[in-house]
């Protein structure tokens, strides 16, 4: 395993990234930090971590081709959708400078995938099973109501009658769906260029707080893995990406949508399968060579959070 390999997060002020840092430093990987927010605690835990513009700016992407350049970056990691729509669409002129890996699928996948509505058209052509789409003429109460671009829970609503379907319909771009009663599922996967997959762990989400997992257990379950294989190989995902459905009370699942980044319980899966962090060192060194043998994980293991504090002066 090569040591002190440097790899880029960015985003180092999301809540759940400290877990990751912390396991990739484990691996004697050198972990730096970007975050266009100053105040971001991965600014003040790492040795190196920078302030760069917003992904919306357009510096973006030269101040992180200018970090590549000058700390020799071997991958990016990002979480942000803005960040994965700028990292996906600038690849070539990034990886370009000293074979960096961007850790996330090529745009014509990504834009599959931050489009809703664009990814349960995809799960309609290969057969993959999603929720019932509603239009405004033919709803069943309960339903859900979420946007058709953006990602975790921010903006999605369970509307219960045809009142509060008026408030929150008149929002634009939209996605009106069946309400599913049932255990949801996270499922943390790892997958090569191709999709072809390397690691893929279901695990429950117990409880949660603003979208995020802070109660959950590793689980296995045959045909969700099955699905999943499914959708790694259809959007060609590559590097790890977090995918989530519903099982309803008769056993049926349902796919809501998938995120071309590390989940936010992720960790769990990481501390589940002793060989993710090495499997995802063999991908950016372009070594990993196994595509039909999945990575074995202990089931039953189960992750409770809380929060942590820094303290710094100005």
């Amino acid at each position: 395993m090569k040591k002190n390999m440097k790899i880029l997060r960015t985003a180092v002020g999301s809540l759940p990234s400290l877990g990751l840092i912390k396991e990739l430093e484990s691996y004697g990987i050198e972990v730096m930090g970007a975050d266009s927010d100053k105040y971001s605690f991965g600014h003040h835990y790492l040795k190196d971590s920078f302030i760069i513009p917003n992904a919306t700016n357009i510096n973006f992407i030269y101040s992180i081709h200018d970090l590549i350049k000058n700390y020799d970056i071997k991958a990016i990691l990002t979480g942000p959708i803005e960040e994965i729509k700028q990292l996906s669409l600038h690849r070539q002129f990034l990886e370009a400078e000293k074979k960096c890996t961007i850790l996330i699928p090529d745009y014509s996948s990504v834009r599959k995938c931050i489009d809703k509505l664009s990814t349960y058209l995809w799960f309609h052509k290969y057969k993959i099973p999603y929720p019932k789409i509603y239009n405004h003429r033919n709803i069943t109460f309960p339903c859900f109501i979420k946007p058709q671009f953006g990602s975790g829970s921010a903006g999605s609503f369970i509307l219960n009658d045809k009142k509060e379907f008026d408030l929150y319909s008149k929002k634009p771009n939209m996605i009106i769906q069946e309400y599913i009663k049932g255990t949801e599922y996270s499922i943390d996967t790892l997958a090569n260029k191709n999709g072809n997959p390397i690691c893929i762990i279901p695990r429950i989400r117990i409880k949660t707080r603003g979208g995020l997992s802070i109660v959950s257990k590793t689980v296995y379950n045959e045909k969700i893995i099955n699905y999943t294989k499914n959708i790694l190989k259809t959007f060609k995902l590559f590097g790890p990406s977090c995918i989530q459905c519903f099982e309803d009370e008769n056993g049926n699942i349902k796919f809501t949508e998938i995120n071309n980044r590390f989940g936010g319980g992720a960790i769990l899966s990481i501390k589940s399968c002793n060989r993710f962090i090495p499997s995802l060192i063999e991908l950016i060194n372009d070594n990993y060579m196994k595509v039909n043998d999945l990575l074995e994980f202990k089931k039953g293991v189960i992750m409770t959070r809380n929060f942590t504090e820094i303290f710094y002066e100005e």
